[in-house]
């Protein structure tokens, strides 16, 4: 049986392996996931961690190209809405420092 502290540790060892051979795709102390491998009878795999809650995200093969077609669509919408906050983000500093705040 694995305890929680051996679970950490394998976990913590496969974050170090992908970081070394390029597999990580988001990789913060609050916010990691790992490029995706497939898995008998799961299909596309990838492992995730947010906030110290680890876990394997599956899709099945039959879905994986929608699922990859869905997150390519968002780039362009992500894009426009960072640069949104950002924008108001700068007037709101504008504002502050006008009124000397």
């Amino acid at each position: 049986m694995t305890t929680k502290q051996e679970l950490q540790r394998k976990v913590a060892a496969m974050w170090a392996d992908m970081r070394k051979d390029g597999s990580m795709v988001v990789d913060t102390p609050a916010r990691k996931v790992g490029m995706p491998w497939a898995v008998p009878y799961e299909g596309v795999c990838f492992p995730v961690e947010i906030d110290g809650e680890f876990v394997f995200a599956s899709i099945p093969a039959d879905q994986v190209v929608r699922f990859a077609l869905g997150l390519a669509r968002m780039v362009e919408q992500s894009r426009d809405i960072d640069s949104e906050c950002d924008a108001e983000i700068a007037a709101h500093d504008a504002i502050r420092m006008a009124k000397g705040e």
